[in-house]
């Protein structure tokens, strides 16, 4: 695996170099993510999976994990939220796939 991602990623050499990339990024550098935040403190922990599946279909795994800085809208004070994602996109040439 590699620690660290590229600025631009060509998701059809990735898979077929089956490359995975894993690390951390700050929450701060995600701007439409921190307008909806109490925080923009914490880490977001990603890996990130290019590959085929037993069908051939070329698909892109992606797993984050990130402790959002919320506001209760109960009591209006902040709590962490952790969030964890998972999911597999299939990945196609044109529409017609």
């Amino acid at each position: 695996m590699s620690a660290t991602l590229p600025e631009s990623v060509d998701a059809w050499r990735m898979v077929s170099a089956r490359r995975s990339f894993q690390g951390s990024l700050p929450i701060a550098v995600m701007p439409r993510l921190c307008e909806v935040l109490a925080d923009k403190e914490g880490l977001a922990q990603y890996e990130l999976d290019f590959g085929r599946d037993e069908y051939g279909t070329a698909y892109l795994s992606v797993r984050v994990q990130a402790p959002l800085w919320l506001i209760c809208q109960r009591t209006l004070e902040p709590f962490v939220l952790p969030v964890s994602v998972d999911s597999r996109l299939g990945l196609i040439r044109s529409e017609r796939d």
